[in-house]
């Protein structure tokens, strides 16, 4: 039966294309890791890599090897998931990640109902687009990630699950003088400026179509920034307009620092639950999960 520590090290040297690099990568020498390499040869009989070339390629044989072994080693890492969580239950550390919207409109619920329903388990969250996340979950860096639907690939090899959409709104200071003039308009946007997080492609063109039909010249966000503090601070002391989820505003609207204006379009944010596919989550992470579900309900 193979081993799976020679296996290890031939996917390291096929990511990183370069013998010392994968030897880093192991915490090996490089003369260890090329004896493991060889050693995996041997026992399968085919030659894995063309050494001569820099960078270093993969022979026809391996590439047919290669994605197997990283199936091998997924579920390997499953299993030692398995068995950790049938040692020690829900304890340990979770690392997790949120797009910014989400943090800063429910980030904090979740965390404060996941503390009390998991009190041994310590967690740390990444907050980050959509892609940089799917990142850190391709690396296996992060467990569970909560996204924005809309930027997920169709094609992806994640499951997905969907939460309960919520609706986008504006707000501006109190005595701000759109306030006098009812809905927003275009004319308005063009006048004083909005201030978003970022937000995917989708979202951006059906406002444009909205309040700048026909004007691909002029920018729809005057501000884009992923830290809703330093959004309602910027537009509680200027004339920007800010866009954001209603969750994420509550606290400024409650201590009077903004007002909502009239907002003539429905929808906003569409997150979902995002993990690896067939990958075993443990109980940790299955607990965060069904925390996000219970907190966006």
């Amino acid at each position: 039966m193979l081993n799976l520590k020679p296996l290890h090290h031939f996917v390291l040297v096929v990511e990183e294309r370069n013998f010392a690099a994968a030897a880093r990568r192991a915490n090996i020498s490089q003369p260890a890791l090329s004896n493991s390499i060889r050693t995996l040869e041997e026992q399968i009989g085919v030659q894995l890599f063309l050494r001569d070339e820099r960078p270093v390629k993969v022979t026809p044989e391996g590439e047919e090897i290669l994605e197997r072994a990283r199936w091998l080693l997924f579920e390997a890492r499953n299993l030692d998931v398995q068995i950790s969580a049938l040692r020690s239950g829900v304890a340990g550390h979770l690392r997790c990640g949120m797009v910014p919207i989400f943090s800063a409109s429910f980030g904090g619920n979740v965390f404060a109902a996941f503390s009390r329903r998991s009190p041994q388990t310590t967690f740390e969250a990444d907050v980050g687009q959509t892609s940089q996340l799917l990142q850190l979950l391709d690396a296996e860096e992060i467990e569970v990630a909560i996204c924005d639907f809309r930027e997920i690939p169709s094609d992806s090899s994640y499951e997905v699950t969907r939460l309960p959409p919520k609706d986008g709104a504006c707000y501006c200071r109190t005595d701000h003088p759109v306030l006098t003039a009812g809905t927003l308009t275009g004319p308005m946007i063009h006048e004083y400026g909005i201030a978003s997080v970022r937000i995917p492609q989708e979202l951006h063109d059906n406002l444009r179509r909205v309040f700048m039909p026909g004007n691909s010249i002029d920018p729809l966000l005057h501000l884009q920034c992923d830290n809703v503090t330093l959004l309602i601070d910027t537009v509680r002391q200027s004339d920007l307009i800010l866009l954001t989820s209603r969750q994420s505003a509550q606290a400024a609207v409650a201590g009077r620092l903004l007002v909502e204006v009239p907002y003539p379009v429905s929808g906003g944010s569409e997150w979902c639950i995002v993990a690896l596919r067939n990958k075993v989550l443990r109980p940790a992470a299955r607990a965060l999960v069904e925390t996000v579900k219970a907190e966006c309900a």
